[in-house]
C-alpha cells in the first residue's frame, strides 16, 4: 500500500498533534480520490512518547543519530577483534565513544520531551537509551531512527551478540578470552589437547546454564513489567477518562453560573423598573387625593 510523502511531516508533529493531522491529511487523500493512500495513512500507529523523543533529535539533530549509528558500529567491529584475540583497549575506547554517543542523543531526547510539555523521568529515559541502542545495532530499525519514523520501544538485542557475555559494554570481561599461542611454543600433545577441550566444554556448560538463569529471571522481571505498564496504561486511561468528565462538569457548572447571572441582572432591572413605576403610582395617588 502506498504511503504519500506528507506522511513523513506527521511524526517531526508535537506529539498530541499526531491523531488529528494524520486524519486530517488522510481526509484529503480520500477526497481527493487517492484511497490509498488514504488507507496507508488512516493506518500510521501513533508512536509511543519515547519514540516520538528520538524522532525529534533525528528530524532537529540528524547529526546526533549518525555519531550514535557510526560508534555502534566501531563497537561491534571492536568487539569482533577482540573475541579474534585483540587486546581490549580498543574495546574499552570503542564503548567510550558509543557511551558517550548515546548519552548525547539521551540528552536531546529528553529535552524535546520538556519542550513537548512531557516528563523525562528517569524510566522514560531508561527506555530512550534502550531504543536508541537497540536500533543503532539493527539496520532495519536504524533506518527507521535515521528518517525519525520510530512507533514503539525497541528491545535491545545485545552489542553483535557479546552482551550478554560481557556484561555491559565498558565492563570487564569475566572470563579468560583464549589466544592464539606465539609461534615458538611447542604444540600440545593429545593428551593435552583433549584436556583442554574437557575444560572448554565444562566452561561453556556452566556459562550456557548461568546465562539461561539469567535470562529466565529477565523473563520473569520482563513479564513484572509488562504487567505493571499494562495497569499504568489503564490508571492513565481511567484518570483521562475521569479528567475529561470532571471538565465538562466544570463547562457545564460554568454555563448554568453564567445563565444565573444573567438571570440575576434581568430581575434587577425589573425590580427598577417596578421601583419607578411604584413611585409614579404613588406621586399621581398623592395628587388625587390633594
Amino acid at each position: 500500500m502506498a504511503e504519500p510523502a506528507e506522511a513523513a511531516e506527521l511524526y517531526a508533529l508535537p506529539l498530541d498533534e499526531f491523531t488529528a493531522a494524520r486524519n486530517a491529511l488522510a481526509g484529503r487523500l480520500r477526497k481527493a480520490g487517492d484511497r490509498a493512500g488514504s488507507d496507508a495513512v488512516k493506518a500510521l500507529p501513533k508512536p509511543s512518547v519515547s519514540a516520538w523523543a528520538l524522532n525529534q533529535v533525528a528530524h532537529r539533530q540528524p547529526r546526533l543519530v549518525e555519531r550514535l549509528i557510526s560508534a555502534a558500529d566501531e563497537l561491534r567491529r571492536a568487539q569482533q577483534r577482540l573475541l579474534a584475540g585483540a587486546g581490549q583497549q580498543a574495546f574499552r575506547e570503542a564503548s567510550e565513544t558509543e557511551r558517550a554517543a548515546v548519552g548525547e542523543l539521551v540528552a536531546a531526547a529528553g529535552q524535546a520531551l520538556e519542550e513537548g510539555g512531557h516528563k523525562p523521568a528517569k524510566a522514560m529515559l531508561d527506555r530512550i537509551e534502550a531504543t536508541a541502542r537497540a536500533a543503532a545495532a539493527d539496520p532495519e530499525a536504524g533506518a527507521l531512527l535515521r528518517a525519525g519514523r520510530l512507533v514503539r520501544d525497541i528491545d535491545p538485542a545485545g552489542f553483535g551478540g557479546l552482551e550478554g557475555v560481557f556484561g555491559s559494554p565498558a565492563a570487564p570481561i569475566p572470563f579468560p578470552i583464549r589466544r592464539p599461542q606465539p609461534m615458538y611454543e611447542p604444540p600440545a600433545t593429545a593428551g593435552e589437547q583433549l584436556a583442554a577441550a574437557r575444560d572448554d566444554v565444562e566452561r561453556l556448560r556452566r556459562q550456557l546454564r548461568d546465562l539461561k538463569a539469567k535470562g529466565g529471571e529477565l523473563e520473569s522481571a520482563a513479564a513484572r513489567k509488562r504487567d505493571a505498564a499494562a495497569k499504568a496504561r489503564a490508571a492513565a486511561i481511567k484518570a483521562r477518562r475521569e479528567a475529561d468528565h470532571a471538565e465538562r462538569t466544570a463547562r457545564t457548572a460554568q454555563l448554568a453560573a453564567d445563565d444565573a447571572a444573567e438571570e440575576v441582572d434581568r430581575v434587577r432591572s425589573q425590580i427598577e423598573r417596578t421601583e419607578d413605576e411604584l413611585e409614579k403610582a404613588s406621586a399621581a395617588l398623592r395628587r388625587l387625593r390633594d
